[in-house]
């Protein structure tokens, strides 16, 4: 949480990055973006490799 009381936004260019890959995957650029605003939430200090695992685990709902 920032001094202001708001929770930091996620990147863009790290949602960018992370929907990238999963659309490159053949996944829809839709579910790609929420998929992606969804783990970049979940785990801001992950990476991209770590996300993508994440964002993969959720497709079978083993998140």
């Amino acid at each position: 949480m920032s001094l202001t009381g708001k929770m930091p936004q996620e990147s863009n260019s790290e949602t960018s990055d992370l929907a990238d890959a999963l659309t490159g995957l053949g996944w829809a650029h839709s579910a790609a973006r929420e998929v992606a605003r969804d783990v970049i939430r979940d785990a801001p200090t992950a990476n991209l490799s770590e996300r993508l695992k994440i964002a993969l685990a959720s497709l079978g709902g083993n998140s």
